[in-house]
């Protein structure tokens, strides 16, 4: 009996064929395609792995990267697409507000090597011009006025708070 996901070939992965499981595959590169007629979308493509696809054009079938699995990527590798070549990243089954997804997120290996690795040090101070005794005088009279409320830029008063009487 064929399988449903053999009768549909297509270039990109499709839920179905991760077998609900998960699979480890090194990036080769990201690029923009033409995903369905007249939409262009994102592309990760894997470098050769036996546990993923064919593409219908028969090379490898590579991955529709959505915003969120991008975040997931960037926060391991960086937002620059063009150092993700090389790196590892999982695929896996995951739940969407449309059903179920492919997600995409940096290996665990990634993750633990990222926890070792030291925080960027915070930018130094710029340097600041120094300040006259007349500039000193305005910069705390400013600080020391109310600040404007809000009928103050034609709004009404700020609401009452909530208080249940409302239910």
């Amino acid at each position: 009996m064929p399988d449903v996901n053999s009768m549909f070939p297509s270039n990109w992965m499709k839920v179905g064929d991760l077998n609900g499981g998960t699979i480890d595959a090194v990036v080769s590169h990201v690029v923009q395609e033409e995903v369905k007629q007249g939409e262009m979308l994102w592309v990760v493509h894997f470098q050769p792995n036996p546990q993923l696809p064919r593409a219908s054009n028969g090379g490898q079938a590579g991955a529709v990267l959505k915003t969120q699995n991008a975040e997931s990527i960037a926060t391991v590798y960086g937002p620059n697409t063009d150092m993700w070549s090389g790196q590892t990243i999982q695929l896996y089954v995951k739940q969407t507000n449309m059903g179920p997804g492919i997600g995409m997120r940096p290996s665990a290996a990634a993750f633990k090597q990222a926890a070792h690795m030291p925080a960027t040090p915070a930018p130094a101070p710029a340097a600041t011009a120094p300040v006259g005794p007349g500039q000193q005088a305005a910069m705390d009279n400013a600080a020391q006025a109310p600040l404007p409320t809000q009928a103050a830029y034609g709004a009404g008063p700020a609401p009452a708070p909530y208080d249940g009487s409302q239910d």
